[in-house]
């Protein structure tokens, strides 16, 4: 029997009518099980034996479809039967904590019924997120010194303390030495304001006794067959080629061949927030001198980097603080002779210390910046990609005070960075590190890949590409130059899961801002409608319960805020501070019965099950048109020959394609268990109403205002609630409550 079939068996055995999971208790769900097969289908089904690129799958799984156990099954089962060590990667700490304290223990069980082998699973968190007993007791003496002495914080730190030296009666270490998990144990949701994570957890200069419990986890995560990790992790992974999470050394050194990353439609955020990280010339200056006094043969480098550093620091002028490259540009083609020089020379010392750190010939006390330098050349390489490349934007910036110059990719590609995972490594600028084999497969899955309303798989091209997935057509098929299984590409959501309801905006106020779409000239809110949305909220309230209230931006909150004073719901709100972490506010939510929250924070990764019966949206979530992001595309594809129509349009497309999946996100976060039951309040009147008020004559919808509706944003509420309960949907009127129309 094939490793395939073999496979495929092990899912109807454990997840099937009759499976491991029902002697076990739990429910047999078909839409579970069917995703399941279609993520065992795309991990093992071979398209050609002769053809070793990575097998790469889609598969969107709405809240409900019992997503974790449905990929973990499969992964563990492809574990067992081959003996390859596999992955799963998470945004969130929520998530990596479910399956490691319930979800895995329960695949690893049966799998191991199943094959007759047991797996090892292991987490992997950075270096950050484990405490620092020296940082700890310096910030307890600071805190115990300060005038007044800062009780709370002091308590707190001792409690950490006493967390972090607990041992069993053999003087072991008793706890993980992570700091999430002190707070979970401690049962506290945050850190008091005077304490902060960088104070007290490790950091790359912390002595070797402080790090036992991170080196400990590293060394147990990279011999186990299921590692866990979150993705930030996994994209510094992929952009040192494969040589953070994994053992490449020795005779039995193992990588991952199967990934899963969940949550995957945070991946673009995690990639860019590395590929798109200032590189800080000055930095880069400094560690180049101090290299070149450690080794010998480094002087055209060092050099080089000066000449650098130097170039950009003078490009500078009293109005420039930022400044795109682009091509035909004098000023861009002398700093890319710069870049090219640099990276040459960086590059050829970097391959010579990747050597000796890879033969263990460097000093312990050496070892460190000759690390780093390599690291340093690799990002230096990535910089100069972007200067040539046609899908990235170089861009040189000058810090405030001290103009200390940096280069950035203003567009970074995510993709570029991931597709390191499963493509061969051949260009040249890449050679400062060991070439990892490609993956035999990889899947992307999470409850919002697609863009509602667009056809499959078409619905997930837009993610694909922020991935590095692109499909070729071919013969009237997609398929993709990378593998990609286009007919495995899937949408799963459960027949029934949660109650909704709505209550729309009422037709006739205005447009929250001036314009009328994802492309407008006005971003700021309309007063007028302000008001209104302050009345949807009061009416929301008003029905009972908590209410959960998704803005924009911050200036709608405080708008919102200062709106609701005066009224019996005052006192309820809770409202988001710019820079105010969300968590702590949440434990206030969860507190309180009628508490209402208002923030611009919440469109995903919020988890409140049975906590949302009322969730407002405020307006539909496109994104400011002079963002950031937008101006630099603008400036991208005006430097490649667009004409301003093309450049609207394709800013418009996009725009209009991020705010569907964002609303789509945000619906969601009313419905987190099978029982929940929520209203949907929506107070822009751009939203389609249901068909069947569409032909009405009542006067309320008869004195309707003209406007654009977004009829496209209805994909963003699930099927089974389309043809239901939205089409009895009521609206909220803005002199009165709420109202059915004839």
């Amino acid at each position: 029997m094939s490793i395939h079939d073999e496979v495929i068996a092990g899912v109807h055995r454990i997840l099937g009518v009759n499976g491991l999971l029902v002697r076990d208790g739990l429910t047999h769900s078909e839409i579970q099980f069917q995703y399941a097969l279609r993520v065992a289908e795309g991990f093992t089904r071979p398209e050609n034996p002769d053809d070793a690129r990575t097998r790469i799958n889609l598969q969107e799984a709405q809240t409900g479809t019992g997503k974790t156990l449905g990929y973990l099954v499969p992964l563990l089962l492809c574990s067992a039967l081959t003996g390859k060590r596999v992955m799963v990667s998470t945004h969130t700490r929520a998530l990596q904590k479910q399956i490691l304290d319930k979800d895995a223990a329960l695949a690893q069980r049966w799998v191991a019924e199943v094959t007759g082998r047991a797996l090892t699973v292991r987490r992997r968190v950075g270096r950050a997120n484990y405490l620092s007993p020296f940082g700890c007791q310096q910030l307890l003496a600071e805190l115990e010194s300060a005038t007044p002495p800062a009780k709370a914080e002091a308590d707190c730190l001792e409690r950490i303390l006493a967390w972090l030296n607990a041992t069993d009666k053999l003087g072991r270490p008793q706890n993980s030495g992570v700091l999430d998990d002190c707070l979970a144990d401690l049962e506290l949701d945050t850190l008091p304001a005077g304490i902060s994570r960088g104070r007290i957890t490790l950091n790359q200069d912390c002595p070797a006794a402080e790090q036992q419990h991170y080196l400990t986890d590293v060394a147990l995560s990279k011999a186990a067959d299921v590692v866990v990790v979150n993705h930030a992790l996994l994209m510094m992974h992929a952009f040192r080629w494969a040589q953070i999470l994994d053992d490449q050394q020795g005779d039995e050194a193992r990588t991952a061949r199967f990934i899963v990353a969940d949550e995957a439609d945070r991946l673009p955020d995690a990639a860019a927030s590395i590929i798109g990280a200032d590189l800080t010339l000055h930095q880069m200056m400094m560690l180049a001198q101090d290299v070149g006094k450690l080794y010998p043969g480094a002087s055209n480098a060092v050099e080089a980097i000066q000449t650098l550093h130097d170039e950009v620091k003078a490009m500078r002028t009293p109005s420039t603080a930022v400044l795109a490259l682009l091509e035909g540009d004098d000023n861009s083609q002398r700093l890319a002779q710069r870049v090219v020089q640099a990276n040459n020379a960086a590059k050829a010392v970097a391959s010579r210390i990747s050597r000796l750190l890879t033969r263990g010939e460097a000093e312990l006390g050496q070892h460190d910046k000759l690390a780093r330098f390599v690291d340093m050349s690799n990002d230096l390489a990535l910089f100069a990609t972007a200067m040539q490349a046609h899908d990235n934007t170089a861009v040189v910036s000058w810090s405030p005070v001290r103009a200390y110059p940096a280069l950035r990719i203003g567009r970074p590609n995510p993709g570029r960075l991931l597709s390191r995972l499963w493509r061969d490594r051949t260009d040249a600028m890449d050679d400062t590190l060991p070439s990892p084999d490609p993956l035999d497969a990889i899947l992307f899955t999470s409850a919002t890949l697609s863009v509602p309303g667009k056809p499959m798989p078409m619905a997930f091209d837009e993610f694909a590409q922020s991935v590095g997935v692109i499909r070729v057509p071919r013969k009237g098929e997609s398929i993709s130059i990378h593998r990609a299984q286009t007919d495995l590409y899937a949408q799963f959501e459960p027949a029934r899961f949660g109650d909704l309801q709505f209550v729309l905006a009422d037709p006739r106020v205005p447009n929250p801002s001036a314009g009328d779409g994802a492309e407008t000239d006005r971003h700021e809110s309309n007063p007028e409608w302000l008001d209104y949305c302050a009345h949807v909220v009061d009416q929301a309230w008003e029905s009972g319960g908590r209410v959960l209230v998704l803005t924009l931006s911050h200036a709608d909150t405080r708008a919102l805020h200062e709106r609701l004073q005066g009224r019996p719901v005052a006192e309820h709100l809770l409202w988001h501070h710019a820079g105010e972490p969300l968590h702590s506010l949440t434990a206030n939510y969860i507190n309180a019965e009628r508490a209402v929250l208002l923030t611009p924070g919440g469109w995903e990764g919020l988890d409140l099950p049975g906590m949302v019966p009322n969730l407002v949206i405020s307006r539909i979530p496109f994104t400011p048109p002079q963002n950031a992001d937008a101006e630099i595309l603008r400036t991208h594809l005006a430097a490649l020959g667009y004409a301003p129509d093309k450049i609207k349009a394709a800013l418009a497309s996009k725009a209009t394609n991020a705010a569907r999946r964002k609303l789509a996100q945000g619906i969601g976060r009313a419905i987190r268990t099978k029982t929940d039951k929520a209203t949907i309040w929506i107070a822009d009147p751009r939203f389609p109403l249901p068909e069947i008020m569409e032909g009405s004559l009542d006067p309320i919808l008869m004195d309707a205002l003209p406007r654009h509706v977004q009829r496209m944003m209805l994909h963003c509420i699930p099927p089974r609630f389309r043809s239901s309960s939205f089409a009895e949907a009521k609206l909220c009127l803005r002199d009165n409550g709420l109202y059915r129309p004839d």
